[in-house]
């Protein structure tokens, strides 16, 4: 339900309590990210030769995909056949790492974490808001923003990954559906949701229903004006994607090379097309996980000999819970049609996309994205005893702290 209309004063009071509670959240789950991280540099073993120059405490805080956008800012955009290049990221994020490093002085891991955090904090605070709009409950939202920024797998977004910028992208796209904003602004948003990660096409179907909704006739026929708004509407949500097509195209020779770029990363040997869409519709990245001898078997690309701390063990599983997660928002209709066609394109995306030769690898952050289903854990988390919730609570900080320091280490933790 939308909250009912309220004077000026309240409506300052709601921000004030959204802001208070955004930027608290915030600082209190940034000490186990701190811990964490510091842990990994001081007491474990690097996994890997680190790919820098000169090691710090600051460059842990940019493992994996983080040393690959600072090269973006360093060195701009590479690209060899065969080989693992930085073309397979979205320039979003690094080109405001490189509006802050050039307005700070700061470095490009520094300018990067900067824009993480300012996001994230941003994005807490408007998911409270949104929650608050959306079920009309304080202490509803104050709940649910513990729960989603307590998942384990949300402390990507407190790295140098694009996580946290697109996350929050996609939370103000929620508010402004609750809002009635315009389906041109939302498709702005959108279309800057594209420049970060590809999956933000996700948002162009919820999108394309709100357009439909509101301009439906008796006649179920658009007129001329609206159908030029419709067009409108599409060219500004596919602007982000088809900016960085046109650089590539440029750059490159080819619109297409970031997918092209995505043959070098794989866990398996690649397959034909129909063994690859076959093992997708049977959903054999998922159980293969758990089947010895399997080359997607999770123990092939451990980071730890058990499974609690095993990312590869634990993919599928997130995966499938924020699936049935999703269901049941749907279901009980918790979610309206579009939150639920939202998550669902979120889910399926990357699913489609990388889970067969990346064996599940990363769906468990990908699936954090998904943020309707994120709405439909925080209602649930709501509703359980304050014993449970306080056991739930531990166990996040304690898997964030132990997952940022792995992290930290360069363990394969993806």
């Amino acid at each position: 339900m939308n909250e009912p209309s309220h004077s000026t004063s309240d409506c300052q009071a709601g921000w004030y309590r959204s802001f208070v509670m955004g930027v608290g959240v915030y600082v209190a789950t940034l000490i186990p990210i701190v811990a964490g991280v510091v842990a990994g540099f001081e007491l474990l073993t690097p996994n890997r030769d680190i790919p820098y120059g000169k090691d710090s405490l600051l460059l842990r805080f940019a493992a994996w995909d983080g040393g690959q956008f600072m090269d973006i800012m360093d060195n701009g955009y590479q690209y060899q056949q065969n080989q693992i290049s930085n073309i397979v990221l979205f320039p979003g994020y690094p080109i405001l790492g490189q509006l802050v490093r050039k307005s700070t002085g700061l470095s490009s891991a520094a300018s990067l974490l900067l824009v993480s955090h300012i996001c994230l904090m941003v994005t807490l605070v408007f998911y409270h808001r949104m929650m608050r709009l959306r079920f009309g409950r304080d202490d509803l939202a104050d709940v649910s923003l513990m729960a989603l920024a307590l998942l384990p797998t949300t402390f990507f977004w407190r790295m140098a990954y694009s996580e946290s910028a697109f996350v929050m992208l996609e939370v103000l796209f929620l508010y402004g559906m609750q809002r009635k904003w315009s389906c041109e602004r939302l498709a702005v948003i959108v279309g800057v949701a594209t420049s970060f990660r590809l999956v933000g096409l996700a948002m162009l179907l919820p999108v394309a229903m709100e357009f439909v909704g509101r301009n439906r006739t008796e006649t179920n026929r658009l007129s001329a004006t609206q159908l030029g708004k419709g067009g409108l509407v599409v060219v500004l949500s596919l602007s982000g994607l088809a900016g960085f097509m046109l650089f590539l195209c440029l750059r490159f020779g080819d619109p297409l090379v970031f997918a092209r770029g995505q043959e070098s990363y794989f866990l398996r040997p690649p397959v034909s097309a129909l063994d690859h869409w076959y093992r997708l519709v049977t959903f054999e990245p998922i159980w293969a996980t758990y089947v010895p001898g399997s080359d997607c078997y999770w123990r092939r690309h451990a980071p730890t000999p058990g499974p609690l701390l095993n990312l590869q063990f634990w993919n599928p599983i997130w995966f499938s819970l924020t699936c049935g997660l999703l269901f049941w928002g749907w279901f009980r209709r918790i979610l309206t049609d579009t939150e639920s066609v939202l998550g669902a394109a979120l889910l399926l995306i990357p699913y489609l996309g990388r889970a067969e030769e990346f064996c599940m690898g990363c769906q468990a952050r990908y699936a954090t994205a998904a943020i309707p289903a994120m709405m439909v854990l925080g209602q649930l988390f709501s509703g359980m005893p304050a014993t449970m919730r306080a056991g739930f609570v531990m166990a996040g900080v304690s898997l964030l702290t132990l997952y940022s320091a792995m992290f930290a280490a360069w363990y394969f933790i993806l």
